[in-house]
């Protein structure tokens, strides 16, 4: 029997948000667009139209959410897809590991998620 530990950090807890959601492959191809479902400073799931590999790496950028006539906000990192798994109405679910990310981004998304 698996025993689910929840993680130490709350930070660490993924929550639902629907944000937009760009993939740029390190191979140079055509940007992966998307929604995401579920967000955490350490991983995110999003959706797509677009299939990709699990263990393609790319570079992930986060629209965040910002308080009304505020410019656009971004924050993006270097990130390992995890799983890439095809859902009802042939759209692909995507579950992404944060590799590398800057402090100020990361900081971004914590706020964004405990607004």
């Amino acid at each position: 029997m698996n025993v689910f530990t929840p993680p130490t950090n709350s930070s660490d807890l993924r929550k639902i948000a629907a944000w937009r959601v760009a993939i740029l492959q390190d191979d140079g191809s055509q940007p992966v667009y998307g929604r995401t479902l579920e967000v955490s400073t350490g991983s995110i799931v999003h959706t797509t139209e677009q299939s990709l590999h699990a263990g393609t790496r790319a570079q992930v950028y986060l629209e965040l959410p910002t308080d009304g006539g505020q410019p656009r906000l971004y924050a993006d990192f270097k990130g390992q897809l995890l799983a890439c798994t095809l859902m009802q109405g042939g759209r692909f679910r995507m579950q992404w590991r944060v590799q590398e990310i800057a402090d100020n981004h990361r900081q971004a998304i914590d706020r964004a998620l405990n607004r």
